[in-house]
């Protein structure tokens, strides 16, 4: 470059005179403004950490959280029915282990004397007592020799 050139540009210089925007002015046409000014992507921001505090927060509420833990305690042992309890039972066609194994069940006892061929003694029988009335009235339709043993 020509020292007359560099002369010639600092004669002319006018601030601004090679802005963009002073040119678009100028001409009355207005170029497109950037969106992004520092307003604005402030305010973008801050409703973004909004949105995703609000979003956490109905997280939070509709999540169910696991309940506070709860100290199991063991279920009391069976109370033991005593034998003189009174009962209803029902048999229709049952063989005699089907009606000893209700028996000990239900009165918590054990029969001893029980036949060995028990499955093949049958037993039809409505009654209303307790256990030693039941095995007494059992005992005598099938003649057998059961007794009770109390646990």
């Amino acid at each position: 470059m020509k020292k007359d050139d560099i002369s010639f540009i600092a004669r002319h210089y006018r601030r601004g005179a090679l802005s963009t925007r002073q040119a678009w002015d100028e001409l009355g046409i207005a170029p497109s403004r950037r969106w992004f000014t520092r307003g604005k992507v402030a305010a973008a921001v801050a409703s973004l950490v909004i949105f995703g505090a609000s979003a956490v927060a109905v997280f939070h509420a509709v999540t169910p959280h696991p309940a506070t833990p709860v100290e199991t305690i063991a279920e009391p042992a069976a109370v033991a029915v005593a034998p003189e309890t009174v009962k209803e039972f029902a048999f229709d066609n049952a063989s005699l282990s089907q009606v000893v194994t209700a028996i000990k069940k239900t009165y918590r006892v054990e029969i001893q004397g029980v036949p060995a061929n028990s499955d093949a003694l049958h037993l039809t029988l409505r009654f209303k007592g307790d256990a030693t009335q039941l095995l007494a009235a059992i005992n005598h339709i099938l003649d057998t020799n059961m007794t009770i043993i109390a646990l």
